[in-house]
């Protein structure tokens, strides 16, 4: 039996507010400390903020405070693609030589990590 190793958690974010070309400076670090590693299931690295915010940021009806999340209205998909557009970033760094996996927060940590508003309808 071969057992596949991977990784979970988030890189600290490098910088406050910082720019895509940071950004992307942090992925490159992550990908190439996960590959030194020998990881063979990879990940962007999460750098850009943490699990709950890096989702509940960009979804509609919920609101991030000062690192804390609010339920503040109706919930509904979002069209924003940094997920992808991460994801594309890290296959053209690592081409074919491993596996690299999406990191998606799931809905209920996303409820169970938030607060609701008392002003939401």
């Amino acid at each position: 039996m071969k057992i596949i190793t991977t990784v979970i958690g988030s890189y600290p974010p490098m910088w406050k507010n910082p720019t895509e070309d940071e950004i992307r400076s942090a992925i490159k670090i992550a990908v190439e400390d996960q590959i030194k590693a020998g990881v063979q299931l990879i990940s962007d690295g999460q750098v850009r903020t943490d699990m709950v915010t890096y989702f509940s940021g960009r979804i509609s009806g919920f609101e991030v405070r000062e690192k804390e999340t609010y339920i503040v209205g109706k919930i509904e998909p979002t069209d924003d693609d940094t997920l992808i557009r991460d994801f594309r970033y890290v296959k053209s760094l690592v081409g074919d030589k491993v596996k690299i996996k999406g990191i998606v927060t799931g809905p209920i940590t996303l409820v169970f990590s938030s607060k609701m508003d008392k002003s939401s309808p």
